[in-house]
């Protein structure tokens, strides 16, 4: 669903998936943890993280280099999530700064 300036969608990731580097450009992201666990890698070189599981809620900050991890072996991870801002969605990059 998308408004003027929100999107709110629903996310499913598979066991042990990990996304690719990407940002939200100007777009802050703001979720809610339906089901499993995940963990967000951040920060120089990735080293930094943050974990999320079921009834969690996370904010991610525009701009900010991240990927998401699905850190179960048995369960999906499924989230809803609100951006608000402007721009494009997603914006793959190599990588976080080293």
């Amino acid at each position: 669903m998308e408004g003027e300036d929100a999107i709110l969608f629903h996310s499913i990731v598979k066991c042990g998936v990990i996304t690719g580097w990407h940002h939200h450009g100007k777009r802050s992201l703001y979720g809610y943890v339906i089901a499993g666990k995940g963990r967000f890698e951040f920060g120089p070189d990735g080293k930094n993280f943050a974990e999320v599981s079921s009834g969690d809620y996370f904010h991610v900050p525009a701009g900010l280099i991240h990927r998401e991890v699905n850190t179960s072996d048995v369960a999906e991870y499924e989230t809803v999530y609100v951006s608000t801002g402007s721009g494009p969605m997603t914006i793959n990059v190599e990588g976080p700064e080293v």
